[in-house]
């Protein structure tokens, strides 16, 4: 994927608290909302992801208003495409102006909605490339690896589009993949709908420690450490305003 190499382990343990980059994300941008429609993980040594909880995100300028749920600083539409999630899977649907090209799958122009399935590469308008992966055959989750160089609000390495469970790990199959990780983390919706994280039960019937993502967390599974923090649906609009 994206990742950088990763630091040495940490003792496991469950903190909460604000992050150290607190100024780039001041309090009232925090969602107050359970799950929020979007949030970012701050992985030390490795990166930064914006996940996505809604059936739906769009994707366009930062000083679109509305604001899209994924903006990139790149000579694209104010809402370019949007990508729906549903039973049978995902679609991505052009918004097409007048006059611009269509957006690309696979290199091939399209106008009405299309099916995506791992590994599709999708070209917007202004050199925007990514590539769609779900890794997991039993999770709907799957994610946006960008492969242009175009700056994103929030600035991120990549972006996840949440279903009911994300789970970073070591292995190809995890949402996020991270090589050195000794251990899967999962975070996931309960029953109540709200996020919580938690490691992988090793062994059948195994008891395992929940923690709930309500506010700024930072976490450390066996060797992987953490934050979340998540974002008020207009903070962007509220930087631009």
């Amino acid at each position: 994927m994206f990742w950088r190499k990763k630091s040495t382990a940490t003792q496991p343990c469950w903190t909460s608290g604000r992050f150290a980059n607190k100024e780039d994300h001041p309090a009232e941008t925090l969602s107050e909302t359970n799950p929020p429609e979007r949030f970012l993980l701050w992985i030390d040594e490795v990166g930064s992801v914006l996940v996505c909880t809604s059936d739906t995100i769009t994707i366009g300028h930062p000083q679109a208003s509305p604001q899209p749920t994924f903006a990139l600083w790149a000579a694209i539409a104010s809402q370019e495409v949007t990508i729906r999630r549903d039973a049978s899977g995902y679609l991505i649907d052009p918004l097409l102006r007048p006059g611009k090209q269509p957006p690309k799958s696979n290199d091939v122009p399209f106008e009405e909605p299309q099916n995506l399935q791992d590994g599709d590469l999708i070209s917007l308008s202004g050199g925007v490339e990514f590539r769609f992966r779900q890794p997991h055959a039993l999770s709907q989750s799957a994610r946006l690896e960008l492969l242009s160089s175009h700056r994103t609000q929030p600035t991120v390495d990549g972006v996840v589009l949440m279903a009911d469970s994300l789970i970073l790990g070591p292995v190809s199959s995890s949402h996020l993949v991270i090589p050195d990780a000794k251990e899967e983390c999962l975070i996931y919706r309960n029953a109540a709908g709200k996020l919580h994280c938690r490691t992988k039960n090793r062994t059948p019937g195994e008891r395992v420690e929940s923690f709930p993502l309500e506010k700024p967390t930072q976490l450390e599974v066996g060797n992987l450490n953490f934050s979340y923090e998540p974002i008020a649906s207009n903070s962007l609009a509220a930087r631009f305003a």
